[in-house]
């Protein structure tokens, strides 16, 4: 290498001043860049904390609708009543049934027995009955036509006495 030449300098002075200019140019624009990115990302980091807070707000919602509908299944629950104790309970009433059904059946025949009885005892007083009201009916007809005999006799004996009343005057 050689010593640098008066004309030399004046050279690097100008790719000096040339290479400062493009670095302060670069460094501009790189600073732009940068201010531009850091803008962005803090939009996009506010969006963020926008979107977990309405996310953390909606989880709560969910969580308590969740809670409440899972107690309002507890206290339904708790008012449904044990298999087991359905079992004895529905076991005591079919007895109960039975022995109802039973104490019907018994008295239902007892009064099946003593309504024949009696049904037997209107048949036989009816049979026995029905000769004597044919004996009454046949007297009460007879009275009848004597009572009609003696209404006609004496119906003749007033239009003959009317009659011999005429002639007489």
């Amino acid at each position: 290498m050689s010593d640098p030449q008066p004309g030399d300098l004046e050279a690097v002075r100008w790719l000096r001043d040339l290479f400062e200019a493009n670095r302060q140019s670069d460094l501009r624009y790189f600073e732009r860049v940068i201010a531009e990115s850091n803008a962005s990302v803090r939009s996009a980091l506010d969006a963020a904390e926008k979107a977990v807070g309405k996310a953390e707000v909606a989880q709560q919602l969910h969580n308590a609708m969740a809670n409440e509908f899972r107690g309002q299944l507890s206290d339904q629950a708790a008012t449904f009543m044990p298999r087991a104790e359905f079992d004895s309970q529905h076991t005591a009433l079919l007895r109960v049934v039975a022995d109802l059904k039973d104490q019907l059946t018994e008295r239902i025949d007892t009064r099946t027995a003593t309504n024949e009885k009696a049904i037997v005892a209107l048949q036989e007083a009816a049979a026995a009955s029905a000769g004597k009201s044919l004996g009454v009916s046949s007297a009460m007809a007879t009275l009848l036509l004597i009572l009609a005999g003696i209404g006609s006799v004496v119906g003749i004996a007033g239009f003959i006495f009317g009659l011999i009343e005429l002639t007489s005057r």
